[in-house]
């Protein structure tokens, strides 16, 4: 299969069902994750899909999220998000649910951390995304 067909096929599946996983892509494909890894990252540096680790998420979840006027205590989530982060380290696999609490935290940790993240939640996935040296495992 050409890269070109791969893609192709690779867009419409994210179309159809918003993620897809490297590994089913190989399988369906019969090509190497690796050559499914690199036809991702090209992908989402033309702005045509959201790399995440293990796969890859449809454009359209770039626009999820919560304004911050209308979360319920919107201040004492902060709060509670900051006393998490004093907890996460260097090196952490963090399983967190979703909820505007989470996605607080996801928003303020730091850009040099490097630490992995486990998420079904769309919205605090896109936050980790966010930063450079967090690896995003996103649970179906």
């Amino acid at each position: 299969m050409l890269k070109r067909e791969r893609q192709a096929f690779i867009l419409h599946q994210v179309n159809i069902h918003n993620k897809v996983l490297s590994s089913g892509l190989s399988e369906e494909m019969k090509v190497s994750e690796d050559t499914i890894r690199r036809d991702l990252q090209e992908l989402s540096d033309e702005g045509k899909i959201i790399k995440v680790h293990g796969g890859a998420l449809s454009c359209s979840f770039s626009h999820v999220g919560y304004p911050s006027e209308k979360i319920y205590s919107h201040t004492h989530k902060k709060i509670i998000a900051t006393k998490a982060l004093s907890l996460i380290q260097d090196g952490m696999f963090i399983l967190t649910t979703g909820g505007t609490t989470i996605v607080e935290l996801a928003r303020i940790l730091p850009m040099q951390l490097r630490a992995t993240f486990v998420s079904c939640s769309i919205p605090a996935i896109l936050e980790y995304s966010n930063h450079p040296n967090i690896d995003v495992i996103v649970v179906g």
